[in-house]
């Protein structure tokens, strides 16, 4: 059964531009691993500070993996965290009918 996860970050002002970058990186570097379906990170088309990222792993031990990777640390612990203003995640599971 896939694991979903939803992220709503809200980036500090004037900062959405190098959250985006970060969120670039990330995304390329996150879809390289193995139990990874997909990773998608969007941006509100009417607010810039806004980010939606759509996750997607084959398991709950993929989206334990994904947790724990060295480019996880860097580049949402280090790197963005500190640029946001608000972060909320909310995990799912595929309802199979």
């Amino acid at each position: 059964m896939s694991y979903v996860v939803t992220a709503r970050w809200r980036a500090k002002a004037g900062r959405a531009d190098e959250v985006a970058a970060i969120l670039a990186r990330h995304a390329l570097e996150t879809r390289q691993e193995s139990g990874v379906i997909t990773f998608i990170a969007h941006r509100n088309r009417s607010d810039d500070h806004e980010f939606m990222i759509y996750e997607q792993f084959v398991d709950a031990e993929a989206l334990k993996l994904h947790d724990s990777a060295p480019h996880y640390a860097r580049n949402v612990i280090r790197d963005a965290l500190p640029l946001l203003e608000s972060r909320e995640r909310e995990f799912y599971e595929q309802l199979y009918v």
